[in-house]
Order: C-alpha cells, then structure tokens, then sequence
C-alpha cells in the first residue's frame, strides 16, 4: 500500500467534496427531511401546550420538569405518538446513514471530477448489505466493550465503603478514556473496511475486514484519523463558542446548528474519501 501522505490524502479529500458538492446538498436535504419527520409532531404539540405565553422563553434557559409533566398529564396520546415518531427516526436514520455511506463511496470512486448524482443512488444500493453487515460487527463489538466497562467499574466499586468519591471518578475518566480510544482505532478500522470492501468487489467482506484490522495500527493511517478528528473538534468547539455568544437570539441559532449539520456531512464524506486516497492504488484482493 503506497498512497498519498495524510496530510495529501486530508486534502484530496475536500477536493473530491469540492467536486461533487451537489451530493452534500442532497444528503443534507434528505437528513433535514427526516430530522422533520421525527420531532415536527413534538415541536406542535409543544406549540400548542405553550401557546403565545412566556414559558417557552424560560425553557430556553431552564428545564421545568412540571411543564412536561403537565404536558404529559392533559396530553397524553399526543406526547406518546411525538416519541413514537422520534423513535421512528432512528429506524429510518441507520439503514439511511449506511445507504449514503455507498453512495459517497461510488462517487469518491469515480475517475471523473463531476460525477452525476444517479451514481450516488446506484452506489447506495450496491454497498448497502455490506456496509450494513460491518456496521452491525463494529457497533456490536462497541457494545460489548462498553458493557465490559460499566461491568468492571460496577464490580469494583463498593458505595458504603467510599470514603470520598475519588476513587469512582477517577475510575469513570480512565473508563471514558479506553472506550474513547477504542472508539477511536474502530473509526479507522470502518473508514479502511469501506474502501476495501469497495475495491474488493466481492459479497462477502471477511477479506476486506482482515486487511483493515491489520492496517488500523499504521501510523499513516492514525495520523490521517488524527487530522480529520482535530479539525472536526476545532470546528465543534467554534460552533459551542459562537452558541454561548449568540444566546438566546432563535433565528442566528437555528442558521449555526444547520451550518454545523452540514460541516458534519462534509465531515463524514472527507473522511471516507481521504482514506480512499490513503489507499490508492487500491490493493488488490
């Protein structure tokens, strides 16, 4: 595998995005869509409840649990068909998150600059089962480590015998701090299994799983993880400080969180194609 530099892959990723920036909009369309679907029934039913009176201003800047309570209490069947449509945005966001994975994936693949958006739906559809089945391992084995955690922190902790709670905090931040880094080196096992999985043309993707589980550990390969994941917190940290400036102003908060919603896009498409370029020439499997 002799591919471009991080730093070169990083670039070559915005420039992929820069090329093709119609999908962008396409799934930022489509992701505000469903974000509608999912809390536009709770958004009325709380319209209503509040009226034209002042406690959606305090709401703002204070939770009132009485409020929902209420809100519970004389609106029952209204409040219960809210949760169940945002339950329901779950259940269409996951198969959706994996579908536009494929599709940035054909289009990242493309020998044209320009590639025509029909290709996305088409990518979408061919990688769907395959990237479904590595993101069902990968977020088992999530689950898994993060049960183990809360398992070895229970076990070790006995409350009645705490004589400060030392001991538990530090115990709960070495915890965070492991379950981050996997999280992290699980991050570029999934980047490095899409690429693969897509060079590899094959149904099954235990192959690909395999060379990507060797390649995680590469520094290149950390190193490029490294340069996605600061600039996203650099931005994320931009996007808090500017949330505390502009307060409780609805218009310039809502533009920032939309913004934000689309840098997160960009992110995940920049990310999955500076590991395309990382890899060029692609292996052959």
């Amino acid at each position: 595998m002799s591919g471009m530099s991080s730093t070169a892959s990083y670039l070559a990723g915005w420039r992929s995005l820069r090329q093709n920036w119609k999908v962008l909009l396409l799934t930022y369309g489509i992701n505000l869509l469903l974000a509608f679907v999912a809390i536009g029934p709770l958004s009325n039913l709380l319209a209503m409840s509040i009226g034209r009176t002042t406690l959606g201003e305090k709401l703002s800047s204070t939770f009132d649990y009485t409020l929902i309570t209420d809100i519970i209490r004389h609106e029952g069947s209204a409040f219960n068909i809210s949760l169940a449509a945002m339950g329901s945005f779950i259940i269409l966001y996951l198969p959706w998150a994996v579908f536009y994975q494929g599709g940035y994936m054909t289009i990242i693949r493309s020998d044209k600059q320009r590639v025509e958006l029909k290709e996305f739906w088409r990518g979408g559809a061919e990688y769907f089962f395959r990237y479904l089945r590595l993101t069902v391992y990968t977020l088992g084995f999530t689950l898994i480590v993060m049960s183990i955690l809360s398992k070895l922190l229970v076990n070790r902790i006995q409350p009645f015998k705490l004589e400060s709670e030392a001991p538990l905090m530090t115990q709960f931040w070495i915890s965070i701090f492991i379950f981050l880094t996997i999280t992290f080196f699980v991050g570029i096992f999934k980047e490095l299994a899409k690429n693969l999985i897509a060079a590899s043309d094959r149904k099954m993707i235990s192959t690909a799983n395999t060379l990507a589980l060797k390649g995680t550990l590469k520094s290149r390969a950390i190193f490029l993880s490294l340069i996605n994941l600061i600039v996203l917190i650099v931005i994320a940290a931009l996007y808090f400080l500017l949330r505390k400036i502009i307060g409780s102003y609805l218009i310039p908060a809502i533009i920032l969180g939309q913004l934000f919603l689309f840098y997160r896009l960009a992110y995940k498409y920049v990310r999955l194609a500076s590991y395309y370029y990382y890899l060029k020439p692609e292996p052959m499997i």
